[in-house]
């Protein structure tokens, strides 16, 4: 689910980096189609203990390793600074995959596709802020 592992010697800015490894300006067919793959697989998953299992260790814990090694060369460039890539990937994890998946029952959590997007681009915004690197006085 994540445009990962990337050209180790891409040099893109941060925030879009981030919003291609999120793949978030994909077009409406394949964001359908993205969404109803998760709500197929969350359904299996809740069928199926050994599908869950899975789906945890290569789907979501992979994914998470995956992002956490590109954040880890991110710092080794001097690009972020951050204490614990893991976690960080976790957080980035939590805040795009949240807005971007409709809950189940409901069709759509957004008014439209432009405002969930402008949603997303703020959370990567945010974490980005959060990671730039300090200046030692």
């Amino acid at each position: 689910m994540l445009a990962l592992p990337r050209d180790p010697d891409e040099n893109l800015p941060l925030d879009e980096a981030l919003e291609q490894i999120f793949m978030i300006d994909i077009d409406e067919a394949a964001e359908r189609d993205r969404e109803a793959f998760i709500h197929f697989a969350v359904n299996e998953a809740q069928q199926f203990p050994e599908m869950a299992s899975l789906l945890r260790t290569h789907g979501a814990e992979q994914s998470r390793q995956m992002l956490a090694d590109w954040l880890r060369l991110q710092q080794k460039r001097g690009l972020i600074d951050i204490d614990d890539a893991i976690s960080g990937a976790r957080m980035l994890m939590n805040m795009i995959f949240g807005a971007m998946i409709s809950h189940p029952g409901k069709l759509n959590d957004w008014p439209d596709r432009e405002t969930r997007l402008r949603h997303l681009r703020q959370c990567i915004a945010i974490f980005v802020a959060g990671v730039q690197p300090h200046r030692k006085l």
